[in-house]
């Protein structure tokens, strides 16, 4: 039988990009799913926004105040209807209209697999026009690395309801900025009844003030906590993550150059560098 799948998106401030993927979703070949967003207190116009989307028959929302991403993404899990769910943040896009279909045929294939993930290529919005670029590892490598590296990303992975909810798989609302890391390797840990589909699933969208000096500081302290949890070598995994960033790195510089020239990418390098000082500089903020 063919799965009913949950697509599950926490929306915080989300009028901008937020039509773009309820448009995506809507666009897909394949017909048995639902797109459920919740609204997390937003104060520029999405619930309005959403209130608008009623010729969209597949979409179910309600907006109530703000609790934040990781509460707000356990409630979609209690909400979601479907056999198989997956997470897509209100900025990110799906790559094609098959996305479902190829997941659908992948869990009907198979029907003892507990999850199906595939490729998310970056989207980066910049001032010059938006492109792409694909740094995700191949499937082994990113299922073998997934432990000590965040190098699978849960836009494009779609995974049993029944196992999310049997085995407790919640996310941890502690965490600001690791949280789908930790519920990822939680995830691995729950079930090896995997498959990666080597196809681009969706796109994980990149743009201006995504990231702040203060949540790289955050980040990184909660990475020393999430390796202390799941007893990871801190040794290990700074070299695991360090090969990783450094092919998205070379993968996003040759895309820089193609779309935009070698000054741009001259340019970009120079101010990553800068970026990067001043966040090991700035103090980290106490663990609330």
């Amino acid at each position: 039988m063919r799965p009913f799948i949950s697509i599950l998106t926490p929306a915080y401030n989300a009028a901008q990009f937020l039509p773009a993927l309820i448009a995506a979703v809507a666009a897909q070949d394949y017909d048995r799913f639902e797109h459920v967003v919740i609204d997390d207190g937003s104060t520029d116009g999405t619930a309005d926004l959403l209130a608008s989307c009623s010729a969209y028959p597949h979409l179910r929302w309600y907006s109530r105040p703000n609790k934040g991403q990781y509460e707000t993404q356990n409630e979609l899990i209690r909400e979601a209807r479907g056999d198989v769910l997956t997470f897509i943040c209100a900025d990110d896009l799906y790559a094609s209209t098959r996305v479902l279909s190829l997941v659908a045929e992948g869990f009907q294939e198979s029907p003892g697999l507990d999850v199906v993930f595939g490729r998310t290529p970056r989207l980066v919005m910049a001032p010059e026009g938006a492109y792409t670029f694909d740094p995700d590892l191949p499937g082994r490598l990113a299922r073998l690395l997934m432990r000590h590296a965040p190098c699978i990303q849960h836009c494009s992975l779609f995974v049993r309801t029944d196992l999310v909810r049997r085995r407790g798989l919640y996310f941890d609302p502690s965490y600001q900025h690791r949280g789908d890391w930790d519920w990822l390797i939680r995830m691995f840990q729950a079930t090896d009844r995997s498959r990666h589909i080597p196809e681009m699933l969706s796109y994980w969208r990149l743009h201006p003030g995504q990231t702040t000096r203060t949540a790289i500081a955050r980040g990184q302290q909660e990475t020393a906590r999430l390796c202390t949890i799941h007893k990871i070598n801190p040794k290990v995994a700074g070299c695991a993550r360090l090969a990783s960033n450094a092919y998205a790195q070379i993968v996003h510089s040759c895309a820089i150059a193609r779309h935009s020239g070698l000054l741009a990418l001259w340019r970009k390098a120079a101010g990553s560098v800068r970026r990067r000082v001043g966040a090991r500089m700035q103090p980290i903020p106490p663990t609330a």
